[in-house]
């Protein structure tokens, strides 16, 4: 009866902390979103009017009857598409489903970390597993982008969900066909989870290749399992991409062309290691790099797992620098790989706390190389058991040092991620050509006026039948429902985003191509607020700014849209949208429109 009692009482403690653990994480979690505030960004905004149009017109489109596909997170949009139909506002459905995503990732990386532990038979021992789910909730990236609007967090929750899938799948854990369905939510979500499930399907494939004279009927039975999942897959994918083709016209999304195509790889490839580079300093990864030797009795015992997790980690950061970075705040694009860092930092403190196990390991796995090398005596192979009291010190030791190392990077990263929001808050200056939070949140909350005051002072009845030229087709576009956008960055218009140039001094990630005004102008816009037209300030533009525009644009005037704008850097409201439009259209825009 003693047993059966100790074990009640273990689990009522486990039960408890288990509790305080997950309500130490919320709590961590929402006093960072409290002070980033839940926002939509002004990109989220796109998808938001291709749902509309999916769940009120019928037309996954963003100008109803043009058929580009100008967004990269076909299955979001077409979720969020879903939702709106049954009368769920947008911006709530986004909100809501990052937010699932989000919990769902801090259980995720917790399971991932424990089926990656090395195994212990002492009752005593802490897991560690508790780690990633703590770094995660402290880290500035992971919660800002829950609040973002865009299909980051969604998209790391399924980039979580089927690496543990690919782990079951090679245990004969998970269920027949979790592992391609998990990773055609994936693949569909963000294109770049075809190239993740070829690296999960390649490792399970040679993992078991090794084992092929041993185990040949192991092999014959896991190679068939394997291919009826990659069927499916391909099966699923033809279909997917004969859509797109079908409904596009190209089996890429045109913001690929826009954002990558064209542009100097050397010069993307340069950008993009700057990007990497600020990210590990901003957050003071490079520090981790010194502990990264714990790794090795995972990478001994538990191989070929754990260069999974390292080969999804190697490709999202190559693939990151590949692209040249991004410009939005908080490293945005980076946030799918730091579930796998958490999991990496985990698994070293762990390694720690075994410091019994891990030396032994270490130890056999040395000898096994000399062994292999010729280098190897009968007087330097390691013993095979430690003594007990030896085993004990050791795990005392290990676990101090666990201990004190964890809280280090915890606080570490909770003081980075702190600093880092409050001067990312304080001030709208760029750096590394990323935008900070305070930049990101007055120019969409800029963008969500300006397109209420257009679509106001235009008419309701009015706005669905003009054209509208804009830099950067977010808010305004969503807000102001004008029927048609011209976007100059090329996001709904081939021509631009097929553009070939070349590189100079100017660098923002996906807005290097930049449609003409000879262009722009070929296209009739009623209304034009694109780069080098538009102005925001406390005033109109000065007189030599018109002059120089409406010099080339002789059918247009300008107008302003008066409104309590954002504050700048010096706490001095701006009051004044302007924009130009064509001349004797729209009288009620003229440069003193005041919008209440």
């Amino acid at each position: 009866m003693l047993f059966p009692s100790l074990q009640n009482k273990i689990l009522k403690k486990t039960t408890v902390l288990l509790v305080a653990y997950s309500t130490l994480l919320l709590l961590l979690l929402f006093s960072h979103l409290r002070k980033i505030s839940f926002i939509i960004c002004d990109d989220a905004y796109i998808s938001f009017r291709y749902a509309r149009n999916l769940a009120t017109k019928g037309q996954l489109v963003f100008n109803l009857n043009q058929y580009i596909e100008g967004i990269s997170n076909f299955f979001w949009t077409i979720l969020l598409g879903f939702l709106h139909f049954l009368s769920v506002p947008l911006s709530l459905a986004a909100h809501g489903l990052n937010l699932l995503s989000a919990l769902g990732v801090l259980v995720l990386v917790g399971l991932i970390t424990k089926n990656l532990q090395l195994k212990s038979s002492s009752v005593t021992r802490i897991d560690f597993a508790f780690m990633p789910p703590l770094l995660l909730v402290v880290w500035t990236p992971f919660v800002a982008w829950i609040s973002g609007g865009l299909e980051t967090i969604f998209f790391t929750f399924f980039f979580c969900a089927s690496p543990l899938a690919t782990l079951n799948n090679f245990q004969k854990k998970g269920k027949f066909l979790s592992f391609s369905l998990l990773w055609l939510i994936t693949s569909f979500t963000r294109n770049e989870g075809f190239a993740l499930f070829a690296i999960a399907t390649g490792w399970i494939f040679i993992v078991n290749l090794f084992n092929l004279s041993s185990r040949p009927r192991k092999f014959r039975r896991i190679l068939g399992r394997l291919l009826l999942n990659i069927a499916v897959f391909a099966i699923a994918s033809a279909f997917y991409f004969g859509f797109k083709y079908w409904y596009y016209g190209n089996f890429l999304p045109n913001t690929w062309y826009a954002k990558i195509y064209g542009i100097p790889p050397d010069f993307l490839w340069k950008k993009g290691i700057l990007y990497l580079k600020h990210f590990f300093q901003t957050w003071n990864i490079s520090y981790w790099l010194w502990f990264s030797p714990l790794l090795l009795p995972s990478l001994i015992k538990k191989t070929s797992s754990v260069i999974l997790i390292l080969l999804f980690t190697t490709f999202w950061l190559l693939w990151t620098a590949k692209a040249g970075g991004d410009f939005m705040a908080a490293h945005r694009f980076l946030v799918p790989s730091l579930p796998f860092l958490a999991i990496l930092a985990g698994l070293a403190l762990d390694n720690l706390h075994h410091l019994a196990i891990s030396i032994n390991l270490t130890t056999k796995g040395i000898s096994k190389l000399q062994n292999h090398s010729l280098l190897s005596s009968s007087s330097n192979k390691p013993q095979k058991h430690l003594k007990k009291s030896h085993k004990n010190l050791l795990n005392l030791t290990g676990t101090v040092a666990a201990a004190l190392l964890a809280g280090y990077i915890t606080f570490n990263l909770h003081y980075a991620s702190r600093n880092f929001e409050k001067v990312s808050l304080a001030s709208e200056r760029h750096h590394w050509g990323m935008e900070s939070l305070r930049g990101a949140i007055n120019y969409v909350e800029d963008r969500v006026k300006v397109g209420k005051a257009l679509r106001k002072a235009v008419g309701e009845t009015l706005i669905s039948n003009i054209s509208l030229a804009v830099g950067g087709a977010g808010a305004i576009s969503f807000m102001s429902k004008a029927g048609k956008i011209i976007d100059s960055f090329g996001l709904n218009d081939k021509v631009i985003a097929r553009k070939k140039i070349k590189a100079g001094r100017f660098y923002k990630a996906g807005h290097l191509k930049q449609a003409s005004w000879k262009y722009l102008k070929s296209k009739a816009p009623d209304i034009v607020c694109t780069p080098g037209i538009a102005t925001i300030g406390t005033r109109p533009p000065t007189q030599k700014h018109r002059q120089r525009v409406l010099a080339y644009w002789k059918n247009y005037s300008y107008f302003c849209l008066i409104l309590p704008l954002s504050k700048n850097d010096h706490n001095i409201p701006r009051t004044n949208y302007c924009c130009i439009k064509r001349k004797n259209r729209f009288p009620r825009l003229t440069l003193e429109t005041t919008i209440k």
